[in-house]
């Protein structure tokens, strides 16, 4: 609330920074998609957060290091929400989700992917019911789901026709997500 940057990766830089003499610059990002050659263009030579995955990886003009923090993505949807395992749902993800996009539409061609602003958006998006879930990340999800305006959602394991038999006996679609999506993701510079 007063303009300062904090968090993991604000602490793991000042500390680089009194440990090496480096020092850092933080501006902060534009919200949804943001494409390299935007970041050239603002010459932005480091950014924090950035999943370590295959995609990633082979993404050119980009160098990741080895990752200093994991979060499991996690399924949002109300409470009173019954998982059908014959209707197609949309999912809420927040723009510039390149990654999460390109693995939701591999192995879940049957979800919609609905694109929202922000992940503030995703959540307004499931409490106007524009959409059926939404997928984040473990450290937003928790944060949101401490308000009470947004009592009413809840981790899908929780909501009903999720148990884990289901998601790992029954449905194929969310079985994969319990493997590939809902996994430690671990987060590199």
């Amino acid at each position: 609330a007063d303009g300062e940057f904090d968090g993991i990766s604000r602490e793991l830089f000042d500390k680089l920074a009194r440990l090496s003499g480096l020092r850092f610059e933080y501006v902060a990002l534009p919200e949804g998609s943001i494409t390299y050659e935007f970041l050239q263009e603002q010459q932005i030579d480091l950014i924090t957060g950035v999943e370590y995955n295959s995609t990633n990886m082979n993404a050119g003009g980009m160098l990741l290091s080895t990752p200093y923090i994991s979060a499991r993505k996690m399924i949002v949807t109300e409470k009173d929400f019954e998982y059908d395992m014959s209707t197609a749902y949309k999912i809420a993800v927040p723009e510039g989700s390149q990654t999460l996009k390109k693995v939701l539409n591999t192995l879940y061609p049957n979800l919609k992917i609905v694109e929202c602003e922000n992940n503030m958006a995703c959540f307004e998006a499931l409490s106007n019911q524009t959409v059926d879930m939404l997928i984040q990340n473990q450290y937003v999800v928790e944060g949101v789901l401490s308000k009470p305006r947004f009592e009413e959602f809840v981790v899908a394991q929780t909501a009903k026709g999720f148990a884990v038999s289901t998601i790992q006996n029954y449905h194929s679609h969310f079985h994969s997500i319990s493997k590939h999506i809902d996994i430690e993701t671990p987060f590199c510079l």
